[in-house]
């Protein structure tokens, strides 16, 4: 089962909402939100709540070469060049009664581009150097990074291709806008892993604290990359901070009633005074950190009565 039928916050609530009623109709999607926020989960769990009958197919469109895309995408009969030794069918017709799924589309050059929107438009594709056209029925899963309205002003993304892809969009947000489902995304990476591995793996109590108070710009690939790498280093059934292995220690600071650790109002005035400290309590730039407005930084500051030099 994905994750994203997991996650108590809000702004999940409206993402598996909206997975699941679009998961439903045959318009396309479009998926924005950070690197690591789960794009291609997300994408993955439409496809299982879809029912097609076909694959799942992702195409990485960063990391194909340019050289190579129609030929990955299209297909191509044998002979159609120098290196075509034999048929090769294209992701597109792999995709076939599935659903493609097009990540970090924004990279496709403008030819492609072009050659997309034509198979979109006619629901059917021709390999290079064929001259049949093949009929498919695929579900269109697009995701980007990037702000793909101001791809298309700049001149690298069309804009008709563009409102073709955003039939409806879903916005995934960022990890620290949700960080009340840091627990849930935690445990269920934990099982996942005890169960790949035969393992019965628990978390101490203060691991949930200090994840929570971490700044994760990663986001839940992140936080899932951490939790495997702190399992295989625990030598023992419960896992501690520190096994944990982040750029900075994880927070481990004595609170004023002896229990061993900070609270979480105590670890976010530590960090504030951190950001400041390092912006050279710039608030404006401090602010802009932390990925809250203004005048809460100048209410936290008086909360906290922070030192501000």
């Amino acid at each position: 089962m994905s994750i994203f039928i997991f996650g108590k916050s809000a702004c999940m609530s409206k993402v598996r909402h909206l997975a699941t009623k679009f998961s439903r109709v045959q318009v396309p999607v479009l998926v924005l939100g950070e690197t690591g926020t789960g794009k291609s989960m997300l994408a993955k769990s439409m496809h299982d709540l879809s029912g097609r009958a076909g694959r799942f197919v992702r195409v990485d469109c960063a990391s194909i070469p340019e050289s190579l895309i129609e030929s990955q995408l299209f297909g191509h009969e044998k002979g159609a060049y120098t290196d075509a030794h034999r048929r090769s069918i294209g992701l597109f017709e792999q995709s076939h009664n599935g659903t493609l799924f097009l990540d970090e589309v924004q990279n496709l050059t403008l030819s492609v581009q072009s050659k997309l929107l034509v198979v979109l438009e006619e629901k059917s594709i021709r390999r290079i150097g064929g001259t049949e056209d093949h009929p498919l029925d695929f579900r269109l899963i697009s995701a980007s990074n990037d702000d793909l309205s101001s791809c298309v002003e700049a001149g690298d993304f069309r804009r008709d291709l563009y409102y073709r892809l955003k039939g409806a969009v879903i916005r995934l947000p960022a990890l620290r806008d949700h960080k009340e489902d840091i627990p849930t995304l935690s445990r269920y990476f934990l099982q996942h892993y005890n169960s790949m591995h035969g393992t019965e793996k628990r978390f101490t109590a203060e691991v949930m604290r200090c994840l929570q108070a971490l700044p994760l710009p990663g986001n839940v690939r992140e936080l899932m990359h951490k939790i495997e790498e702190a399992a295989a280093i625990s030598e023992s059934d419960m896992i501690g901070s520190d096994d944990f292995m982040f750029d900075e220690p994880l927070p481990q600071i004595l609170d004023a009633c002896g229990s061993g650790y900070a609270t979480l109002a105590e670890m976010e005035k530590q960090y504030i005074q951190l950001i400041l400290r390092a912006t050279d309590f710039n608030k404006t730039k401090a602010a802009g950190v932390l990925q809250i407005g203004l005048n809460t930084l100048y209410r936290k500051i008086r909360k906290y009565d922070l030192n501000l030099c």
